[in-house]
């Protein structure tokens, strides 16, 4: 097989649009690499033989209508019709032969490598140029995180001037690509405050910025509780800790940002007081359920909190799973004139409060009954 599409969905509340699959080599295996195609971004995921199998009949039954598969001796589409009936075309190859299965093909950056001095002193590259092996984890972290702003860089293309603020930006590695995107490629002047509380972060900060000759970049020390947001475009929060996350939400909600990306971390308040309705116990029941449901919960009701302030909103996976278990990022972008309904939106705050015997949300009390 060269390539296998899954399209025209049949079940509309799918984000993306349809799978692409192709053999790829890893470590001297073959796998098969399903390329998730949203409206502004591809998820990659790669699967084993048997595994590929079992999603591609499970997409066929529930989410795709039809599949078409380029081979070396022919096309082959075929369609499953809505009474359960199917078939299959064959016509001749129109794909050549894919013989390079290598998956570490060349794709163009954002962020590039080549004489990148804060790359160099975040030890993310080396001084020949070439990322780590140790690192090429988190120099593709780092390109992904600023590929999805790039999704909403139509939110800046009026702006002479954006101001940014990074909530808890530990070493910096986003700090310093993200001000490398917004100042070096869309050309912006850039205001950037990367808020930290370790002191020696907050200094090598510095340091590494003015090597970098990034003028409009400082680190500051303060707690994202503590730190004051007047006025901000931009607001990104990764992985901040339990209720930080929602510390760094209030500061960007009440500086009317005009975006906010969050990457929360654990979810430590919502488990605590989660004690389900009979009918949900069971879910609750053992502990790593538990705490997978308290982040649902917290994230889900963050992102409705969000868009009763005018965001709309989205959850999506920031990297892959293999990586980290911590890899979901909130979206939420301020749309003039966005209607939503905050009657319903406080309506399906308290049904999911109710149905999992929680009190109070911590953004809830920062916001809604401030």
């Amino acid at each position: 097989m060269i390539e296998l599409k899954l399209i025209n969905k049949k079940n509309k509340s799918l984000e993306y649009n349809k799978i692409l699959i192709k053999p790829i080599k890893l470590k001297n295996r073959t796998q098969l690499s399903f390329v998730y195609r949203f409206p502004t971004k591809d998820i990659t995921k790669n699967y084993n033989h048997t595994k590929s199998v079992l999603k591609i009949k499970e997409y066929l039954k529930s989410n795709f209508s039809q599949a078409i598969a380029f081979t070396t001796i022919g096309d082959y589409h075929f369609i499953v019709f809505p009474n359960g009936h199917s078939k299959i075309k064959s016509t001749k190859p129109s794909k050549l032969k894919n013989t390079d299965l290598s998956h570490n093909k060349i794709k163009k950056r954002l962020i590039s490598p080549k004489g990148n001095i804060y790359l160099k002193a975040l030890e993310v590259v080396s001084e020949n140029d070439l990322i780590k092996a140790k690192m090429n984890a988190k120099f593709r972290q780092i390109n992904k995180f600023v590929e999805i702003i790039d999704s909403f860089k139509s939110v800046f293309e009026k702006l002479d001037s954006i101001t940014v603020v990074d909530m808890g930006s530990g070493k910096g590695y986003l700090s310093f690509a993200l001000y490398d995107y917004l100042h070096n490629t869309l050309k912006k002047i850039t205001n950037f405050s990367a808020v930290e509380m370790r002191t020696h972060l907050v200094e090598r900060g510095n340091s590494i910025a003015q090597d970098a000759k990034f003028t409009g970049l400082n680190f500051v020390e303060s707690t994202i509780e503590n730190f004051e947001v007047k006025k901000t475009d931009l607001l990104i929060a990764l992985h901040a800790c339990d209720t930080a996350t929602d510390d760094a939400i209030v500061k960007g909600v009440l500086s009317n940002a005009k975006l906010i990306i969050c990457s929360p971390c654990c979810h430590k308040q919502i488990r605590k007081e989660i004690n389900a309705t009979v009918a949900i116990k069971p879910i609750t029941r053992f502990g790593i359920l538990k705490e997978r449901q308290a982040e649902i919960v917290t994230d889900t009701i963050r992102a409705l909190i969000l868009e009763y302030y005018g965001y709309k909103t989205n959850i999506i996976e920031f990297i892959s799973s293999e990586h980290t278990s911590k890899n979901l990022l909130i979206t939420a972008c301020k749309v003039e004139g966005e209607k939503n309904n905050p009657h319903s939106i406080l309506q399906q705050i308290s049904d999911l409060k109710n149905l999992f015997g929680i009190k109070t949300h911590y953004l809830e009390s920062k916001l809604l009954n401030s």
